[in-house]
């Protein structure tokens, strides 16, 4: 991976590797390389949804003021 990339865009390249994993017409050595990079991918995934729900719980924790 190059760059960090959107969720949207890091799950559609990991369903594209699951696809490929499952199709299984590659050699065992692509098959590594496209699982080590399916890890990063959900790793990265992961750690984007927890930094999206560390927002939430911060705009969440916030409650308006009330005006009198």
């Amino acid at each position: 991976m190059k760059q960090i990339k959107s969720y949207e865009e890091a799950i559609a390249e990991l369903e594209e590797i699951v696809l490929k994993l499952e199709n299984g017409n590659i050699s065992i050595d692509e098959m590594v390389k496209l699982y080590e990079k399916g890890v990063l991918l959900g790793r990265q995934c992961s750690d984007l949804l927890e930094a999206y729900q560390g927002r939430f719980d911060i705009l969440a924790s916030t409650e308006p003021k009330e005006q009198v």
